[in-house]
């Protein structure tokens, strides 16, 4: 199983790889797309991206949460999320995590890899969200604003 510590309250900006950042199913503001869909090229495409309720609902300050999401990669070749950054959290410290060629990266599932977001800087109530960047080596970076639904 796949366990994601965060370490820094790095940010990394900028969206997509140049030409290559697709359509989404609802536009938040230019470079922070909804999380339902997102190409993040003409392979990769990133869905359902979450934060999941924990056991008692309520996500306080210095909480940790576990982060799901299906990466989707229809091209030939794999692909590398090498590093996961947002605000509100750190850096994720692990991977390359591998999208595999005519395959998918599952994060958060029942039998899935897990992705911690721990420690967040502040509470996050239901109905809110934090703004997450995953960076991919052959397909850029994108910026999805992931909600919090409890």
């Amino acid at each position: 199983m796949l366990s994601a510590v965060l370490a820094s309250t790095a940010l990394l900006g900028g969206c997509a790889a140049e030409n290559d950042l697709g359509q989404t199913a609802a536009q938040e503001r230019p470079g922070h797309e909804s999380a339902a869909q997102v190409e993040v090229s003409k392979d990769v495409t990133v869905t359902a991206a979450r934060l999941q309720r924990p056991a008692d609902g309520d996500l306080a300050a210095g909480d940790d949460v576990v982060l799901g999401l299906t990466v989707s990669n229809t091209g030939g070749s794999d692909d590398e999320l090498v590093s996961v950054t947002g605000t509100g959290f750190g850096a994720v410290l692990g991977g390359p995590w591998t999208v595999p060629a005519g395959g998918e990266l599952t994060a958060g599932g029942a039998g899935s890899d897990t992705l911690t977001l721990p420690g967040l800087l502040a509470g996050l109530p239901v109905g809110d969200a934090l703004q997450v960047t995953f960076v991919f080596e052959r397909s850029g970076d994108v910026t999805l604003t992931v909600p919090y639904e409890g």
